[in-house]
């Protein structure tokens, strides 16, 4: 079936490889195994991405079409910020490139959904603005899931 006639997901990670394995071995199960196409959108700081990240783009089904977001300027940020501090000003710097990104793919495409992880959720006004589902994914350790879970056994929920 032709890419552009399959519901469309758009998937933003943050930057980093970290975010970059588990946002995109979700991607590949939407598309595999739900019959989505998808588009993941990299926000970045250099003109040079990861050689590991690119060797890993190279591997992605045909129906994943990724996109670097041009880089951000992060040169006014002190010498010293925290690496969050990192994370979060290239999100935040990458919104009108996510938002002109969204305008061109909705016009061949039926995006059925925004999908974004923890460090990207400023971008979730952005599908608002062109009416489309946002979603937050999540991935976490085994034992932060097992700590959850049984929290209110050993008393850590109130």
């Amino acid at each position: 079936m032709e890419h552009t006639l399959l519901p469309h997901v758009i998937v933003m990670q943050s930057p980093g490889m970290g975010h970059f394995i588990p946002v995109t071995e979700f991607t590949k199960r939407l598309v595999l195994d739900n019959g989505f196409s998808a588009t993941l959108i990299i926000p970045t700081e250099t003109n040079s991405p990861f050689e590991a990240l690119k060797l890993a783009l190279t591997s992605l089904p045909s129906a994943i079409n990724p996109i670097f977001l041009p880089p951000v300027d992060l040169s006014d940020l002190p010498n010293d910020a925290n690496i969050m501090i990192h994370i979060f000003s290239t999100v935040h710097r990458s919104l009108p490139s996510l938002s002109d990104a969204i305008r061109t793919i909705t016009t061949t495409h039926r995006v059925v959904s925004l999908v974004v992880d923890l460090f990207c959720t400023d971008a979730i006004k952005i599908a608002g603005e062109f009416n489309i589902n946002a979603y937050i994914f999540s991935s976490s350790f085994a034992m932060d899931l097992s700590s959850i879970y049984h929290s209110p056994k050993l008393g850590l929920l109130l």
